[in-house]
């Protein structure tokens, strides 16, 4: 967790508006990852590299750094949807203010 925290939240942090700006209004975690996996493919495969599972990292984008991002994004509606390997799952929706 300290690498996330430490060196994930900083590099998504100076990146967070370039991420945003390839997203919709409003949009899920999986949209967020898969904006960050887009635009820096080689920062993501260390993140997944350095991480113990790539569901630790989409939990802990989901769960912690959106989260706290709330002077950029305010919580919306929790939707089901499938998820990449058809797996039925919840995402809560995140709206830029």
């Amino acid at each position: 967790m300290t690498y996330y925290k430490d060196t994930l939240q900083a590099f998504l942090d100076n990146h967070i508006h370039e991420i945003l700006g390839k997203l919709g209004r409003e949009f899920d975690s999986n949209d967020f990852i898969t904006a960050f996996r887009l635009l820096f493919p080689n920062e993501y495969a260390t993140v997944l590299r350095r991480s113990s599972s790539y569901r630790a990292i989409h939990t802990w984008v989901a769960r912690w750094y959106l989260s706290g991002r709330t002077d950029l994004l305010q919580k919306g509606d929790i939707r089901q949807r499938q998820s990449d390997n058809r797996n039925p799952t919840k995402n809560r929706t995140w709206i830029k203010l």
